[in-house]
């Protein structure tokens, strides 16, 4: 089998080769953590569905030419909140930079499932953050909708990328975002013996895979996320 690689060369190495085609992952962050530059890693690797709940398709385009990911094959799309907002903006602007890219509609689970079922050949699909979605009543659709996403992605062997952020009380439906997900990738922010802040990653869960407890301290360099051997946390 031909593993998805992460485009960490250490942790791809620790997790022999990368994730099985057709894995879900949480990665679980703190908001104030630079943990969307290993979604801008995992972006380089192949082609990626990016699915923003929050933010614009213009912050992220500015933010991918920041990284120098711009060149990455990616496709982003709107829902929720990011999709509201920039439909606000385009109607005090009437400017088409703000204008929605995903149909209005009143549940977001729907419109999420419409971009799971338009994949089409293997690639990573990043939810960015899931915490919208996991702010809902929904228990059973939201299920669903995880069931649903599963499937698709052995169906084409991709990569599933939930980003969940991680601040005060747990949205009322991250449990169940745990629970499917293969891989749990546990992102933390530390101090280290001399004072300098770091960010340092452990796999608490992986299906079939090495559970990594021991911390991975992470650098990012150039816009390069790589494994600094040298920190010790």
């Amino acid at each position: 089998m031909e593993y998805l690689e992460t485009g960490i060369p250490e942790l791809d190495r620790r997790l022999n080769g990368g994730f099985p085609p057709g894995a879900i992952v949480a990665l679980v962050a703190p908001p104030d953590s630079p943990s969307s530059r290993i979604l801008h890693q995992l972006m380089r690797q192949r082609q990626t569905t990016y699915v923003t709940t929050l933010r614009s398709t213009a912050d992220l385009d500015t933010e991918l030419r920041a990284s120098g990911s711009e060149t990455a094959d990616i496709d982003i799309e709107e829902i929720g909140e990011a999709t509201k907002r920039n439909k606000m903006l385009h109607q005090l602007s009437d400017s088409s930079i703000y204008s929605a890219t995903v149909s209005d509609r009143d549940r977001v689970l729907d419109d999420v499932n419409d971009i799971f079922d338009s994949i089409a050949g293997s690639q990573n699909v990043i939810i960015d953050p899931m915490n919208p979605l996991e702010n809902s009543d929904e228990r059973v659709a939201y299920q669903r909708f995880l069931r649903v996403a599963a499937t698709k992605l052995r169906e084409t062997n991709s990569l599933g990328v939930l980003h969940c952020l991680a601040e005060g009380t747990a949205p009322t439906l991250r449990q169940q975002t745990l629970a499917i997900a293969d891989a749990v990738w546990q992102i933390k922010m530390y101090t280290d013996s001399e004072g300098n802040l770091s960010m340092v990653m452990t796999v608490p869960k992986n299906r079939g895979g090495e559970i990594l407890f021991e911390k991975l301290s992470l650098l990012v360099k150039r816009n390069i996320v790589y494994t600094d051997r040298s920190r010790n946390i």
